[in-house]
């Protein structure tokens, strides 16, 4: 059976009789069109969950430094460890390799997660805050260890990072004496979408990442009340996610932003993360991870 989740445009997915497989037909076009599909009751193992979502993110980005991978399904990695809670964002969204597709699994339930689209988001913005960020570039600053890089890219070594990066718009890094490296990327606030027009799903809402600063292109500081209407206006419209033990949420993170409340210690959430198309470079060149959508060539102005 197949509903709104919250207000939509997502989906809900439940069976239509108990013991009945996982969807697989007709789930890409459901998702394309909405950006995000709850598979509620399925009761899904590992491995069932594992297969699932190979369907649909064809090349999975792993993070060994922040995420455990299961021990039989490796492309299976715990959500963020820890018990905070954690705002709205799009995954990686302030980096080139920003992924496309986020599939959840849930082995043990805890506290409910939380979807907005970014394009009723941008809709339901005040004029006054839409024509703020409309055609504003955010210069995201991150801080990352040389095992995170490492990880990222596929490289280890400073000139192929450097070849790799050299046709990316609006980045740029330095390499840090420890081996670190700090980066700058130019995002656009509000980017067009494919299907959904344009959407703000990016990383701009404090209190997701650690070691990120946001500021306007320039450095300017951003206007505690533009984030203060993004943030307020992201919670008004988010729909929640409540978990029971073999649900699956997959999403479009080129769209819908997620958040979680803060959870017990016994939660376990894994997740496969990647890009919906195989192949390609570790870190996209021109940030083709979002199909275009991303990089400062692709700014939208919204009236």
């Amino acid at each position: 059976m197949v509903k709104p989740l919250g207000n939509g445009p997502a989906l809900r997915l439940t069976p239509a009789h108990p013991g009945a497989a996982l969807p697989v037909d007709g789930v890409e076009e459901l998702l394309d069109r909405h950006g995000a599909l709850f598979l509620q009751g399925y009761g899904a193992g590992a491995d069932a969950a594992a297969a699932w979502a190979r369907r649909f993110v064809r090349r999975a980005l792993r993070t060994p430094f922040e995420r455990v991978s299961h021990a039989i399904h490796r492309d299976l990695q715990t959500a963020t460890k820890g018990t905070i809670a954690q705002d709205f964002h799009a995954e990686f969204s302030h980096l080139p390799h920003c992924v496309t597709r986020m599939v959840f699994w849930c082995d043990v339930p805890g506290n409910p997660n939380h979807i907005v689209d970014g394009a009723r988001l941008v809709e339901a913005l005040s004029a006054d805050v839409r024509r703020t960020l409309s055609g504003t570039l955010l210069r995201f600053t991150a801080l990352h260890t040389a095992a995170m890089w490492h990880a990222f890219t596929g490289v280890s070594d400073r000139e192929s990072l450097e070849t790799l990066a050299r046709d990316i718009p609006g980045y740029s890094f330095t390499f840090l004496p420890e081996g670190g490296l700090l980066t700058h990327y130019l995002v656009p606030a509000i980017h067009p979408h494919p299907v959904a027009g344009p959407v703000l799903c990016n990383n701009m809402i404090p209190g997701a990442y650690s070691g990120l600063w946001v500021t306007h292109a320039d450095g300017r500081p951003l206007a505690d009340d533009v984030i203060r209407a993004v943030r307020d206006t992201a919670h008004a419209l988010a729909a929640p996610i409540r978990w029971q033990a073999g649900d699956i949420l997959v999403l479009d993170n080129t769209r819908v932003m997620h958040a979680r409340d803060a959870q017990p210690a016994h939660r376990r959430l894994y997740l496969v993360q990647g890009w919906h198309e195989a192949g390609g470079d570790a870190l996209p060149a021109g940030s083709n991870a979002l199909n275009g959508n991303h990089g400062t060539s692709s700014v939208v102005v919204v009236r």
